[in-house]
């Protein structure tokens, strides 16, 4: 959807879950993976740069982030800019929500420097 939008909403993230033990995958077999890194883009398009937990902590709107209710993402938006990064809460809620849908597994999909759980 552009920047602006979470990178991997809950909703989303569990449909695709539930879909995979739809078609008859055994849970054992799933692993769910969990984006740890964030981006940076003009809101609304879609050349973002992807960034790690380190380089969105250096970005401007770091700091003005707030925790999006739909994916537990940090979200700061000004002046037509989106930052969206995850950070330890993040990564911890998403694993938990997967948890307790019924997932043996957890991936986390790693860029470099990100906070861990």
């Amino acid at each position: 959807h552009g920047a602006g939008s979470p990178v991997a909403p809950i909703d989303w993230t569990l449909a695709i879950y539930e879909q995979v033990v739809a078609a008859g995958i055994a849970p054992e077999k799933i692993v769910m993976g969990i984006p740890a890194y964030g981006y940076v883009g003009k809101t609304g398009e879609f050349a973002m740069e992807l960034l790690t937990y380190k380089q969105a902590s250096e970005h401007p709107l770091f700091s003005r982030a707030i925790r999006d209710n739909s994916s537990f993402e940090m979200i700061a938006e000004n002046d037509e800019i989106t930052l969206i990064y995850q950070d330890r809460t993040t990564l911890q809620k998403k694993r938990d929500v997967l948890i307790s849908a019924g997932s043996l597994a957890v991936s986390v999909w790693h860029l470099g420097n990100n906070s861990w759980f």
